[in-house]
C-alpha cells in the first residue's frame, strides 16, 4: 500500500470524538497569534485530506467555520499560506449559507482578491453574488487606469463564468471585454519587467532587456505566449491571459444565450433614440472585427514562431501546448466566419505537413486538433483527408492509446464528430481495431463513449469483422497488457518472470517467434484482413494466465454490453444479408471465447436472446440456412460446456420456424432435412439420459432439452404427414425407455406427459397441423418455455388427449 492510501485511510476513519478534537486543536491554533506557523499548516492540510478525500458530508463546528473565514478575507490576519489553505477548505465545503461574501471592496485588501474568487465560482449563482462580482470585475478589466494585476486576476476569473453562464453577459459588456483583450494581445510591452526580488538602489541599472523569440533571436514581431526574457510585466501577463481564453471567449460570443441578454437590454431602453441603437450595434461588430482580426494574426504568428528551434530543448513541450492552442482557435473563427476558410487552411496543411511521422504524445493531441480543422474545413478546399487519418488513427493510436490525454482527445473527436467522420472518411470502417484499442485498455473509462461510437463501425462490409473484435476484446485486453510488460523488462535478464512480479507464461509465450503472427492479428491496425483466425484457441492458452487481470475483466464485463448494443444495430438496420452472415458466427464463437467463465456464460445468455430476435425479425432464415442449423443440432456436444440455453433455443425455433406460412420455401425437402437432425438428437438424448452419470450433471437441462425437442418434431411433422409415422414411433420408443429412468420423478412426469400428449395430437393428422403451429406465436412466453411447458399449451394438449383417449 502506498503513503498516499495509508494517509487516505487514516482521513477516512477519522470520526466522533477524534474529529472533534482535530475540530478543536485546529480552531485554537487559528486564534492563536502565530497564524503563518508549520503546525498550523500542516493542520489545515490534514482538514483539507478530511474534506477531500471522506466520502460523508462534514459539517464544520461554527466557531472553526468563522476562523476560517476571517482568516480568508480579514486583513493581516494570517499569511498567504494559510489565506490559501483556507480557501481550498472552505471551497470543498462550497455552496454554503454560512460564506457570505458581500463584495470584493474593503476591508477585503485587493491582494487578497486571488483567494476570493475561486471561493465566489465555488458558491455559485445561489450564494456566490456572481453577478454583482461580475460587475465589478468588468469594471477592473474595461476602465482606463485599473490596476493591471486585479485585471490578471479577474480575466482568469472571467474566462471561467463565460465558459459556464455566458448568458450572464450582454453584447456591450462583452463587446468592452473584447476591445481591451485585442488591445493586451497586441499591444503587450517587448521589454522584460524589473527583477522584482531585487534590492532598490541608486546605482541599480533601470534598463530592461528586450524580449526574445524562443530561438534566442530578437523579437521579430509583437509579443506573443512564445517570447520570454528575464520577467513577465503584467500586460505581458495579460497578453499570454488573453490568448489562453481567446478561443472560449469567441465562443461564448457566438451563443444564444449572450444574444438574448443583449436584446432584453436594448428592449428595456425604450427611451435611447435610433440613431443612438444603431451606432451601439455598429461599435459592436467593429469591435468583434478587431478581435477576430487580432486573433488571427496572432495565432499566425504563434504558428511561424514554432518553425523556429527552441533554444531549450524542454521548450518543444510548450511549443505543441501553443500550437494545439492556436489551431484550435483558428477552427473556431473558421466555424463562425467560413470567409476565413481559404485563408487559413494552407497555413494548417502546412503544419500537417511538416509534422512527420514521429509522435510524442504531445504532439500526436496537436495531430488530432489538426485534424479536426482539416475535417471541418477540408470540403471547401476539397482536402484529400487520407494521409491525416492514416497519422491520426493508424500510427498515433497504436502508438499512444495507452497516454490518458490521447486516448482522451480522440474518443471525444469521435464521439462529438462521428456523423461527420462517417460521412468523409472510412476511420470506423478502416480503423475501429485500432480504436478498440483504447476501450480495450481503458473499458471502465471510455464505455458509454464507445456505446456511442460503436454503431458507426457497423456497416455491411465491416459487421462480421466488429462482432468478431467484440468477442475478442477480452482477449485483446490481455494482449495488450502482455505486450506491455515485455516492453518494460529487460528481455536479456534471466530472471525474466521475476521482475515482471508475474508468471512468465503469457509476457514470454507473446514474444516467441512461432506465437508473433497470433499477437499481430489481435492487435492489428486496420480492418478487412480477415474476420477471425483458425488458431484461436492457441491464443486463449497463450494469455491465460491474464484472465483474472482486473482490466480484462472490466473489458469482458464491458464487451458484453457493446455485443447487446451490436445486435440492437444490426437488427434495427435490417439488413438481412449481414443477419444471415452473422448467424452461422454465433454458433461458430458459442464454444471459442476467452476463458472468463463469467464473460462466457453472459455471452451465451446474450446469443441465445439474440437468436430468437433474428429469427423473429427474419423467418427465412431457417431455409437460407438448413445446412448450418441441421449440422449444429445434430450433435449433442453442441449443447455441452454451458451451451444448452442456446441449443435449446434453436431447436425451439425448427420447431416454430420450419413452416410454409413463415416461408414459401420450406419445402417437404427441407422439413425431412430438419427431421432428420432432430429425430438423430432425440435418440442420442433418450440414450444420455439412461446414465446415471449424465442425469447428476445436467439433468434438468437435459430433459428441458427433451421436452423442447419432443415438440419441435411434432410440429415439424405436423406440416408433412408423411412424417408423422416416423415420430410417432419415436415417441413411443422415448416413452418406453424412461418409464424407469434414472431421471427425477417430477422431470420424468412432465417429459413422458408430453410425449403422450403429442402421440394422441398426430394420430389426428387433419388436426395436428392447425393445434401445432400456433402453439408459440408469442417469443417472449416461448423463452419462457421449460420442462413443465407452458401452461395455456400444456392444458390445450391434455384436452386433445383426452378427447383421443375418450
Amino acid at each position: 500500500m502506498s503513503v498516499e492510501d495509508t494517509l487516505f485511510r487514516q482521513a477516512r476513519s477519522l470520526k466522533g470524538a477524534e474529529l472533534q478534537d482535530f475540530n478543536v486543536g485546529l480552531t485554537s491554533l487559528l486564534k492563536s497569534s502565530d497564524r503563518g506557523g508549520s503546525d498550523l499548516l500542516s493542520t489545515m492540510r490534514q482538514l483539507y485530506v478530511i474534506l477531500e478525500v471522506t466520502r460523508r458530508n462534514i459539517r464544520l463546528p461554527d466557531d472553526l467555520f468563522k476562523e476560517l473565514y476571517s482568516t480568508l478575507i480579514e486583513p493581516e490576519k494570517g499569511s498567504s499560506r494559510s489565506r490559501l489553505l483556507c480557501c481550498v477548505i472552505l471551497r470543498e465545503l462550497a455552496p454554503s449559507p454560512r460564506i457570505c461574501i458581500e463584495g470584493l471592496s474593503p476591508p477585503v485588501e485587493l491582494k487578497y482578491v486571488q483567494f476570493l474568487l475561486p471561493l465566489i465560482l465555488a458558491q455559485g449563482m445561489k450564494f456566490g453574488r456572481v453577478k454583482k462580482t461580475l460587475s465589478q470585475i468588468l469594471v477592473w478589466i474595461t476602465q482606463p487606469g485599473s490596476d493591471l494585476e486585479l485585471c490578471v486576476r479577474g480575466l482568469s476569473w472571467l474566462a471561467q463564468v463565460c465558459t459556464d453562464r455566458p448568458d450572464l453577459l450582454t453584447q456591450d459588456q462583452y463587446s468592452g471585454v473584447s476591445r481591451q483583450m485585442a488591445s493586451w494581445l497586441k499591444k503587450a510591452s517587448t521589454v522584460s519587467a524589473q527583477n522584482p526580488f531585487a534590492g532598490r538602489s541608486l546605482f541599480s541599472a533601470s534598463r530592461s532587456a528586450p524580449v526574445k523569440e524562443i530561438d534566442g533571436s530578437s523579437l521579430r514581431d509583437f509579443f506573443t505566449i512564445l517570447n520570454y526574457g528575464q520577467f513577465f510585466s503584467h500586460d505581458q501577463l495579460l497578453n499570454i491571459q488573453s490568448f489562453s481564453m481567446l478561443r472560449r471567449w469567441i465562443r461564448a460570443g457566438s451563443t444564444d444565450g449572450l444574444r438574448e441578454a443583449s436584446s432584453r437590454s436594448r428592449a428595456g431602453s425604450e427611451e435611447a433614440p435610433p440613431s443612438s441603437t444603431s451606432g451601439t450595434v455598429l461599435g459592436i461588430v467593429r469591435t468583434r472585427y478587431q478581435l477576430k482580426e487580432t486573433a488571427v494574426e496572432y495565432c499566425l504568428n504563434v504558428i511561424d514562431q514554432c518553425e523556429k528551434k527552441p533554444v531549450k530543448p524542454f521548450d518543444e513541450e510548450l511549443i505543441n501546448a501553443c500550437l494545439y492552442e492556436a489551431v484550435a482557435t483558428l477552427d473556431q473563427l473558421c466555424q463562425l466566419d467560413k470567409s476565413l476558410v481559404t485563408r487559413l487552411f494552407p497555413t494548417v496543411r502546412k503544419l500537417f505537413s511538416r509534422m512527420g511521422s514521429a509522435f510524442t504524445p504531445a504532439k500526436a493531441r496537436l495531430l488530432t486538433v489538426v485534424f479536426l480543422f482539416l475535417l471541418r474545413h477540408g470540403e471547401d478546399t476539397v482536402h484529400i483527408l487520407e494521409p491525416a487519418c492514416t497519422a491520426l488513427f493508424g500510427t498515433c493510436v497504436a502508438t499512444h492509446f495507452t497516454s490518458c490525454s490521447v486516448s482522451f482527445d480522440i474518443v471525444q473527436l469521435c464521439r462529438q464528430n462521428a456523423a461527420k467522420l462517417r460521412r468523409s472518411t472510412n476511420v470506423f470502417t478502416k480503423y475501429f481495431p485500432n480504436l478498440l484499442k483504447i476501450f480495450a485498455w481503458a473499458p471502465r473509462t471510455y464505455l458509454f463513449d464507445f456505446a456511442e461510437i460503436l454503431p458507426y463501425m457497423i456497416t455491411p462490409d465491416t459487421a462480421l469483422e466488429v462482432l468478431h473484435s467484440l468477442f475478442d476484446l477480452p482477449c485483446l485486453s490481455a494482449a495488450l497488457e502482455a505486450e506491455n510488460r515485455t516492453s518494460q523488462l529487460d528481455k536479456r535478464s534471466a530472471d525474466f518472470g521475476a521482475q515482471s512480479g508475474v508468471g512468465l507464461s503469457s509476457a514470454a509465450a507473446v514474444q516467441q517467434q512461432q506465437n508473433k503472427p497470433l499477437l499481430w492479428f489481435i492487435l492489428r491496425q486496420e480492418g478487412g484482413k480477415g474476420d477471425t483466425i483458425d488458431r484461436l484457441s492457441l491464443l486463449h492458452d497463450l494469455l491465460d494466465d491474464l484472465k483474472s487481470h482486473p482490466r480484462v475483466q472490466y473489458c469482458a464485463e464491458g464487451s458484453t454490453i457493446l455485443m447487446r448494443l451490436f445486435f440492437k444495430t444490426i437488427l434495427a438496420q435490417g439488413d438481412y444479408s449481414v443477419i444471415s452472415r452473422v448467424l452461422p458466427v454465433t454458433m461458430e464463437r458459442l464454444g471459442q471465447l476467452y476463458g472468463i467463465s463469467s464473460f462466457q456464460k453472459e455471452v451465451r445468455v446474450i446469443l441465445a436472446d439474440e437468436l430468437l430476435l433474428m429469427f423473429k425479425a427474419f423467418p427465412a432464415l431457417i431455409v437460407d440456412h438448413v445446412g448450418d442449423i441441421t449440422e449444429y443440432t445434430g450433435s449433442l456436444r453442441n449443447m455441452m460446456d454451458g451451451k444448452e440455453h442456446y441449443f435449446v433455443h434453436i431447436i425451439w425455433i425448427v420447431g416454430e420456424y420450419a413452416a410454409s406460412h413463415y416461408d414459401s420455401r420450406c419445402s417437404t425437402e427441407v422439413l425431412v432435412k430438419y427431421h432428420e437432425s432432430l429425430e438423430c438428437v432425440a435418440y442420442e438424448l433418450s440414450m444420455v439420459l439412461q446414465s446415471t452419470s449424465a442425469v447428476k450433471q445436467g439433468g434438468a437441462n437435459m430433459t428441458r432439452l427433451m421436452s423442447v425437442l419432443m415438440t419441435a418434431l411434432a410440429k415439424v411433422a405436423s406440416r408433412c404427414q408423411d412424417l408423422i409415422p416416423r415420430v410417432l414411433l419415436c415417441l413411443t420408443k422415448i416413452v418406453k425407455q424412461h418409464a424407469e429412468s434414472q431421471v427425477d420423478r417430477a422431470s420424468r412426469q412432465v417429459m413422458l406427459s408430453r410425449a403422450s400428449e403429442l402421440v394422441n395430437v398426430l394420430k389426428m393428422p387433419s388436426l395436428a397441423a392447425t393445434i401445432l403451429s400456433a402453439m408459440s406465436e408469442d417469443l417472449d412466453l416461448a423463452r419462457k418455455q421449460s420442462i413443465d411447458g407452458d401452461r395455456e399449451i400444456a392444458l390445450f394438449l391434455q384436452t386433445t388427449s383426452s378427447l383421443v383417449q375418450h
